[in-house]
Protein backbone atom coordinates (compact mmCIF):
# COMPACT_ATOMS: atom_id res chain seq x y z
CA UNK A 1 0.00 0.00 0.00
CA UNK A 2 3.00 2.46 0.86
CA UNK A 3 4.53 1.45 -2.31
CA UNK A 4 1.74 2.60 -4.01
CA UNK A 5 0.98 5.92 -2.21
CA UNK A 6 4.59 6.83 -2.83
CA UNK A 7 4.08 5.73 -6.52
CA UNK A 8 1.05 8.08 -7.31
CA UNK A 9 3.12 10.62 -5.33
CA UNK A 10 5.70 10.59 -8.07
CA UNK A 11 3.67 10.42 -10.58
CA UNK A 12 1.62 13.88 -9.21
CA UNK A 13 5.15 15.43 -8.70
CA UNK A 14 6.53 14.58 -12.15
CA UNK A 15 3.06 15.49 -13.90
CA UNK A 16 4.77 18.86 -14.79
CA UNK A 17 6.83 17.38 -17.12
CA UNK A 18 9.97 18.81 -19.25
CA UNK A 19 8.86 21.33 -21.77
CA UNK A 20 10.93 20.71 -25.09
CA UNK A 21 10.13 23.38 -28.05
CA UNK A 22 11.28 23.76 -31.81
CA UNK A 23 9.95 26.00 -34.18
CA UNK A 24 8.43 24.28 -36.99
CA UNK A 25 4.97 24.33 -37.76
CA UNK A 26 4.38 21.20 -39.50
CA UNK A 27 3.64 17.32 -38.35
CA UNK A 28 6.70 15.93 -39.55
CA UNK A 29 6.61 12.38 -40.12
CA UNK A 30 10.23 11.93 -41.91
CA UNK A 31 12.65 14.44 -43.40
CA UNK A 32 10.73 15.83 -46.48
CA UNK A 33 7.58 14.08 -45.51
CA UNK A 34 4.92 16.79 -43.74
CA UNK A 35 1.47 17.62 -42.92
CA UNK A 36 0.93 21.46 -42.38
CA UNK A 37 -0.41 21.68 -38.99
CA UNK A 38 -2.87 24.79 -40.42
CA UNK A 39 -4.21 22.97 -43.12
CA UNK A 40 -5.31 20.23 -40.47
CA UNK A 41 -6.04 22.14 -38.04
CA UNK A 42 -9.30 24.33 -40.19
CA UNK A 43 -9.86 21.14 -41.97
CA UNK A 44 -12.13 19.50 -38.87
CA UNK A 45 -14.57 20.82 -36.80
CA UNK A 46 -13.74 22.54 -33.43
CA UNK A 47 -13.72 19.29 -31.50
CA UNK A 48 -12.51 16.86 -28.40
CA UNK A 49 -11.96 13.17 -29.23
CA UNK A 50 -11.39 10.71 -26.34
CA UNK A 51 -10.37 7.45 -27.38
CA UNK A 52 -8.16 4.72 -26.56
CA UNK A 53 -4.77 3.84 -28.24
CA UNK A 54 -3.21 0.50 -28.85
CA UNK A 55 0.35 0.15 -30.84
CA UNK A 56 0.97 -3.57 -32.06
CA UNK A 57 3.96 -5.42 -33.56
CA UNK A 58 3.05 -8.40 -35.76
CA UNK A 59 -0.17 -8.87 -33.71
CA UNK A 60 1.01 -8.60 -30.54
CA UNK A 61 -0.07 -5.34 -28.58
CA UNK A 62 3.06 -3.65 -27.02
CA UNK A 63 1.89 -0.47 -25.63
CA UNK A 64 -1.73 1.29 -24.56
CA UNK A 65 -3.41 4.02 -23.49
CA UNK A 66 -6.22 6.75 -23.19
CA UNK A 67 -5.54 9.59 -24.79
CA UNK A 68 -8.26 12.46 -25.86
CA UNK A 69 -7.19 14.44 -29.15
CA UNK A 70 -8.23 18.40 -29.08
CA UNK A 71 -8.44 21.00 -32.41
CA UNK A 72 -9.68 24.55 -31.36
CA UNK A 73 -8.51 25.83 -35.31
CA UNK A 74 -5.45 27.35 -33.18
CA UNK A 75 -3.93 23.66 -32.65
CA UNK A 76 -4.13 20.28 -32.73
CA UNK A 77 -3.31 18.80 -29.33
CA UNK A 78 -2.86 15.10 -28.33
CA UNK A 79 -2.57 13.96 -24.71
CA UNK A 80 -2.06 10.84 -23.07
CA UNK A 81 -2.58 9.71 -19.69
CA UNK A 82 -1.42 7.36 -17.23
CA UNK A 83 -3.23 4.40 -15.93
CA UNK A 84 -3.85 6.17 -12.89
CA UNK A 85 -4.95 8.99 -15.17
CA UNK A 86 -2.42 11.77 -14.48
CA UNK A 87 -0.48 13.40 -17.89
CA UNK A 88 2.09 11.13 -19.10
CA UNK A 89 2.63 13.30 -22.14
CA UNK A 90 1.12 16.07 -23.73
CA UNK A 91 2.06 17.19 -27.46
CA UNK A 92 0.89 20.41 -29.05
CA UNK A 93 1.03 22.05 -32.88
CA UNK A 94 0.26 25.95 -32.97
CA UNK A 95 1.82 28.72 -34.63
CA UNK A 96 4.43 29.27 -32.67
CA UNK A 97 5.81 25.56 -33.08
CA UNK A 98 5.72 22.22 -31.45
CA UNK A 99 5.66 22.21 -27.79
CA UNK A 100 5.67 18.39 -26.12
CA UNK A 101 6.39 17.29 -22.99
CA UNK A 102 6.14 14.21 -21.20
CA UNK A 103 7.20 12.22 -17.94
CA UNK A 104 10.51 11.70 -18.37
CA UNK A 105 10.30 7.16 -17.89
CA UNK A 106 7.51 7.48 -20.19
CA UNK A 107 7.99 5.72 -23.52
CA UNK A 108 6.49 4.16 -26.55
CA UNK A 109 7.03 3.04 -29.28
CA UNK A 110 5.88 4.86 -31.86
CA UNK A 111 6.05 8.82 -31.22
CA UNK A 112 3.79 11.17 -29.87
CA UNK A 113 4.40 13.45 -33.08
CA UNK A 114 4.19 10.48 -35.37
CA UNK A 115 0.36 8.99 -33.56
CA UNK A 116 -0.93 12.88 -34.31
CA UNK A 117 -0.15 12.41 -37.76
CA UNK A 118 -1.68 8.80 -38.16
CA UNK A 119 -4.16 10.31 -36.52
CA UNK A 120 -4.82 13.33 -38.95
CA UNK A 121 -4.63 11.47 -41.79
CA UNK A 122 -6.77 8.73 -41.01
CA UNK A 123 -9.64 10.95 -39.76
CA UNK A 124 -9.06 14.82 -42.21
CA UNK A 125 -11.33 15.29 -45.05
CA UNK A 126 -8.81 14.02 -47.87
CA UNK A 127 -9.35 17.30 -50.51
CA UNK A 128 -7.62 19.53 -47.55
CA UNK A 129 -5.19 17.09 -46.19
CA UNK A 130 -4.06 16.42 -49.64
CA UNK A 131 -3.38 20.49 -49.84
CA UNK A 132 -1.34 19.72 -46.59
CA UNK A 133 0.28 17.22 -47.42
CA UNK A 134 4.05 17.54 -48.89
CA UNK A 135 6.01 14.73 -50.00
CA UNK A 136 3.54 12.02 -49.61
CA UNK A 137 0.65 10.98 -51.80
CA UNK A 138 -3.25 10.03 -50.09
CA UNK A 139 -5.31 7.69 -52.15
CA UNK A 140 -8.39 6.54 -51.50
CA UNK A 141 -10.19 3.06 -52.53
CA UNK A 142 -13.56 2.68 -53.34
CA UNK A 143 -13.77 0.44 -50.13
CA UNK A 144 -12.79 3.38 -47.83
CA UNK A 145 -9.61 2.51 -47.18
CA UNK A 146 -6.63 5.03 -47.27
CA UNK A 147 -3.02 4.63 -48.79
CA UNK A 148 -0.64 7.06 -48.36
CA UNK A 149 2.60 6.92 -50.87
CA UNK A 150 5.62 8.23 -51.16
CA UNK A 151 5.95 7.87 -54.96
CA UNK A 152 4.73 4.34 -55.75
CA UNK A 153 5.12 2.90 -52.49
CA UNK A 154 2.46 2.60 -49.94
CA UNK A 155 4.02 3.52 -46.40
CA UNK A 156 0.55 3.57 -44.29
CA UNK A 157 -2.73 2.19 -44.86
CA UNK A 158 -6.07 3.35 -43.08
CA UNK A 159 -9.32 1.30 -42.76
CA UNK A 160 -11.90 3.12 -40.76
CA UNK A 161 -13.93 0.25 -38.51
CA UNK A 162 -17.23 0.20 -36.88
CA UNK A 163 -17.37 -1.90 -33.40
CA UNK A 164 -19.85 -2.14 -30.74
CA UNK A 165 -18.02 0.41 -28.88
CA UNK A 166 -18.10 3.24 -31.57
CA UNK A 167 -15.88 4.28 -34.95
CA UNK A 168 -11.74 2.96 -34.94
CA UNK A 169 -9.25 3.73 -36.97
CA UNK A 170 -6.60 0.79 -37.69
CA UNK A 171 -3.67 2.43 -39.28
CA UNK A 172 -1.11 -0.29 -40.47
CA UNK A 173 3.05 0.53 -41.26
CA UNK A 174 4.20 -2.08 -43.47
CA UNK A 175 7.64 -2.81 -43.78
CA UNK A 176 9.64 -4.40 -45.93
CA UNK A 177 11.18 -6.55 -43.03
CA UNK A 178 8.33 -8.97 -41.47
CA UNK A 179 9.76 -8.42 -37.86
CA UNK A 180 8.87 -4.53 -38.07
CA UNK A 181 5.27 -4.84 -38.93
CA UNK A 182 3.68 -1.93 -36.70
CA UNK A 183 -0.10 -0.87 -36.30
CA UNK A 184 -1.89 1.77 -34.08
CA UNK A 185 -5.01 1.57 -33.44
CA UNK A 186 -7.71 4.25 -32.33
CA UNK A 187 -10.64 2.89 -30.40
CA UNK A 188 -12.96 6.21 -30.48
CA UNK A 189 -15.02 6.50 -27.38
CA UNK A 190 -16.11 9.93 -27.32
CA UNK A 191 -16.59 12.78 -30.58
CA UNK A 192 -17.68 15.84 -28.82
CA UNK A 193 -17.94 18.60 -31.88
CA UNK A 194 -18.39 22.44 -31.25
CA UNK A 195 -21.49 23.07 -33.13
CA UNK A 196 -22.92 19.74 -31.81
CA UNK A 197 -22.55 20.47 -28.20
CA UNK A 198 -23.47 24.09 -29.06
CA UNK A 199 -27.17 23.19 -29.96
CA UNK A 200 -27.76 21.34 -27.23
Amino acid sequence: MIKQVLTAALLVLLSGCALRNSTHPELHRQRGQRLDWQAAATAMPVLSVFHGTEISQNGAVRFRYQGVFENNHDALVLVGLTPLGTRAFALTHDASGRHFEKLPFYRMPISAEDQLFYWAVATLPVEPLQTGLSGLQLTVLPSGRRLLKRGDRIIVTIDQEQSAAGRRYRVALPHHRAGKQWELLFQVHDWIEESVAADK
